[in-house]
């Protein structure tokens, strides 16, 4: 079993590079009007689309895995590769096992994880078996408090159907795996109320936002950060709704441990230039 410590709403578990990596300034926003009407509301007719490899320019570098970024959000909006997506078969859950117990200790992912979110501890039988009514989680999508586990879902931020949508049917089962369980990043997985969860199901920004708008702009930089550090692209529609709703935050130095070696543009080296400014 991991050791949590409460609420982890800023990256402080972020494994990798810790020596190295700068102090992390995670501003969560300064909400400003953000005109959820103009999120486009789901017909529930959603086309899977087929990934397309990023084509590499002139520009573009090879990030290793575990490289270790820091830069503010906006160049992380501006470094997301944009991709068309087309129609393509439906993906299957099944494709990104979960949930896994990586490190043989009895608690699978989504036990860590209602672990490390719980406001109140609950109590736990057996190898990791978390009793029924204890504890408490707070889900920051809404605004409310949850006393029982069977209210909380563990939310990917970039849902499995969107990571496939975005690039991740292209990589090995080993890949889609160690995405599914991210456990290093705490703003990858975290527990929500059962029902915003439903609500969102697969879709990207440019669909669906938190209901409580001071989750907007939290909200819309860890979904940047996650599809940075996995390589993701995002579709035309998609940046524009990030843009847009990042327009109405401060622009948080956020740091960012790669998880997977990819192509991006520009440089990762160039990645926080205007912090030196």
């Amino acid at each position: 079993m991991r050791r949590h410590r409460g609420l982890t709403g800023t990256p402080e578990g972020v494994k990798g590079g810790a020596a190295r990596r700068p102090g992390l300034v995670l501003a969560l926003c300064r909400v400003h009007e953000i005109d959820h009407e103009a999120v486009r509301p789901w017909d529930g007719r959603r086309a899977r689309p087929c990934p397309r490899a990023v084509a590499a320019t002139a520009s573009s570098a090879a990030a290793a895995q575990g490289e270790v970024v820091t830069a503010r959000l906006s160049e992380l909006i501006s470094a997301l590769p944009v991709e068309d997506e087309g129609p393509c078969a439906g993906y299957h859950r099944r494709e990104f096992k979960h949930w896994a117990d990586s490190d043989r200790d009895g608690c699978d992912t989504r036990a860590e994880v209602l672990l490390r979110d719980a406001v109140t501890a609950p109590q736990i039988t057996g190898r990791c078996t978390i009793a029924k009514d204890t504890g408490t989680w707070y889900s920051w999508y809404d605004d409310t408090t949850q006393t029982s586990k069977l209210d909380v879902d563990i939310d990917h931020i970039v849902a499995l159907g969107e990571a496939s949508d975005s690039g991740a049917r292209a990589w090995t089962a080993a890949e889609r795996e160690a995405y599914a369980n991210d456990l290093d990043d705490p703003r990858a997985l975290l527990a929500v109320h059962d029902k915003s969860n439903q609500s969102k199901a697969d879709r990207d920004p440019s669909e669906w936002m938190p209901p409580a708008v001071a989750a907007s702009c939290r909200y819309i930089t860890d979904w940047v950060v996650v599809k940075v550090r996995w390589g993701l692209s995002a579709d035309g529609r998609e940046h524009a709704a990030i843009q847009r709703i990042a327009a109405g935050c401060d622009d948080p130095v956020v740091t960012v441990v790669l998880a997977r070696s990819t192509r991006v543009e520009p440089s990762p080296r160039q990645w926080g230039s205007s912090l030196a400014a």
